[in-house]
């Protein structure tokens, strides 16, 4: 009787963290992604901006800033085709960028299968700039967080996450989410406990993972090792 009690608290113990589990990614699934892509959107236009800013030809800047216009307008869809135009126009790294933030364009407008298009066109060009390619490639992964396989996930945000790649804290954060939503909780808490220890992670991020941390389960208890098995010879 006794292990039968002890069997039914067991799986009752593993339903109410699995229960648990599901309200983590319920809270945090859907947070994750509204903040992270617009922090990977902008920075990443921030830093495209510096680099490029002295290099496009005017028209390119002209055609920029009318689109910019038109999305602080509120007209999304206008903006989304200002950026086309660039991107028709230009060449190299500013065409990259108005690729970038069409997609931001477009996700304001409420067209989330273009907007995805445009993403998933750069992050597979391999002659993109790599800033640029990157920021799709996690801004694609975080669109898809609730619905990819975690396996098709974790395919595509390894490699994001290794070290020197722009966005690896926010690959690694997004990778914490894939294993939460598949119930590999101690793998999230090693990457979430690995993201409080780096260097160099944004206070936003890094305060977004402690407080996962404190609301995952507690860890399990080691296993404690058995006894030595005496020695043979000792034995009369």
């Amino acid at each position: 009787m006794a292990a039968s009690d002890d069997s039914f608290i067991r799986e009752v113990n593993e339903a109410l963290q699995q229960d648990r589990l599901g309200l983590l990614w319920r809270r945090y699934g859907a947070l994750a992604i509204a903040l992270a892509v617009g922090v990977v959107l902008a920075t990443a236009g921030f830093v495209a901006w510096e680099a490029w800013k002295e290099r496009r030809l005017q028209d390119q800047g002209a055609a920029f800033a009318e689109a910019d216009a038109l999305l602080q307008a509120k007209k999304p869809k206008e903006a989304a085709d200002a950026y086309a135009t660039v991107v028709a126009d230009g060449g190299g790294g500013s065409a990259d960028l108005a690729r970038l933030l069409r997609a931001d364009a477009l996700f304001e407008a409420k067209d989330g299968a273009a907007a995805d298009g445009a993403l998933e066109g750069l992050a597979g060009e391999a002659g993109a700039d790599p800033i640029l390619r990157d920021a799709a490639a996690v801004t694609l992964a975080m669109r898809r967080l609730n619905d990819a396989r975690p396996d098709e996930l974790r395919a595509a945000l390894t490699p994001l996450s290794e070290a020197g790649r722009p966005f690896r804290f926010t690959a690694t954060e997004l990778l914490a989410l894939v294993d939460l939503r598949a119930g590999e909780t101690e793998r999230a808490r090693g990457l979430l406990e690995g993201l409080q220890k780096a260097a160099g992670v944004p206070p936003g991020l890094k305060a977004r993972t402690a407080e996962l941390l404190g609301t995952l389960p507690p860890a399990p208890a080691p296993t404690p090792a058995p006894p030595d098995s005496p020695d043979l010879k000792d034995k009369p």
